[in-house]
């Protein structure tokens, strides 16, 4: 049991990451002017997770 909630915390510390990096690169993006075409203001409010991009790391 103990194991199973070390593992979901594991999980949820990973998507935490992922969103964090997803939202560094998007203000990034929007400090600098720039903003691509496949990322569109609707998704910021998508889970970082879904986001497209964060495969090419």
């Amino acid at each position: 049991k103990l194991e199973d909630t070390s593992r979901r915390g594991q999980h949820q510390l990973e998507v935490l990451e992922r969103e964090q990096r997803f939202l560094k690169r998007r203000l990034e993006q929007l400090q600098g002017g720039t903003e691509p075409e496949r990322v569109r203001s609707d998704s910021i409010g998508s889970h970082a997770s879904t986001d497209p991009s964060d495969s090419e790391r």
